[in-house]
């Protein structure tokens, strides 16, 4: 018969597996990141349980920050009310005044519950508010997501065979397509159109402005295709998400560095 662990039991089971296998390796690494502790970047993931983004990106202690929220957003503040939290602008701030992170790399990923719930709820944007209340996670993510289904829209009407552009910073555009091969579903192109959109949004933050227009900060929009595990990485250079593999590595990379 097996007997199925509750909840906390699965947490101390991983608890006492990394005591066995890997608390010597990293209590070394622990040691180097107290002493020199220099993050190279802040990634902004999503809260899904899938996405494991250290695990993903392989890094060590004290190289990436990471932040998560439902759907991998960058709230723009200035559209929600006065006396919203604002744990996204601090974790920028912690990063990139306190921490000199150069990188911020904001991370969507298919089947992304949040971006498939605003999807399907796109047409709401156009339409009278409800008079009753809405759960919290639904209100959010809509006041949010305007952008984005907008721009979605634009890509649909197009049949998704033409560009849309995008801009980091004021004044200087990027291009981008959105799996004109149509090889992705509808829900799916949206998550990966929501990635350009909150890059777009880092530019409401009144301290990542400079930065970003002097390219002294670099922003950067990732997809994981959790159905076969590949990572799209946005090319400015080619205006599409293209899958990270041997034989795209050093043109990706080329196409950062020249960014």
């Amino acid at each position: 018969m097996i007997v199925k662990c509750s909840a906390m039991q699965t947490i101390l089971n991983g608890f006492l597996r990394y005591r066995a296998n890997l608390r010597g390796e990293l209590l070394e690494k622990f040691q180097v990141a107290s002493v020199n502790l220099n993050p190279q970047a802040v990634m902004v993931t999503c809260v899904d349980s899938r996405i494991l983004a250290s695990r993903i990106t392989q890094a060590n202690p004290g190289e990436i920050l990471i932040t998560r929220n439902p759907g991998s957003l960058v709230p723009n503040y200035n559209v929600l009310p006065e006396n919203t939290s604002r744990p996204e602008e601090a974790t920028f701030e912690l990063a990139c005044l306190h921490d000199n992170v150069d990188t911020i790399v904001v991370a969507g990923h298919a089947d992304c519950k949040a971006m498939n719930l605003v999807h399907e709820n796109r047409d709401q944007l156009f339409k009278s508010p409800k008079s009753e209340k809405e759960s919290l996670l639904k209100s959010w993510l809509m006041a949010n997501s305007a952008p984005t289904i907008k721009k979605y829209l634009e890509f649909e009407k197009n049949s998704f065979k033409k560009s849309s552009a995008f801009s980091i910073v004021d004044g200087r555009k990027f291009e981008a397509f959105i799996d004109p091969e149509n090889e992705y579903a509808p829900n799916d192109k949206f998550s990966m159109i929501n990635t350009l959109v909150q890059l777009e949004n880092l530019k409401q933050y009144s301290f990542l402005k400079e930065p970003l227009e002097t390219n002294k900060l670099r922003a950067y929009a990732l997809w994981l295709d959790i159905y076969n595990g590949d990572i799209l990485v946005f090319s400015f250079q080619e205006k599409r998400f293209v899958k990270l593999n041997d034989n795209t590595y050093e043109r990706l990379v080329s196409g950062i560095n020249a960014a």
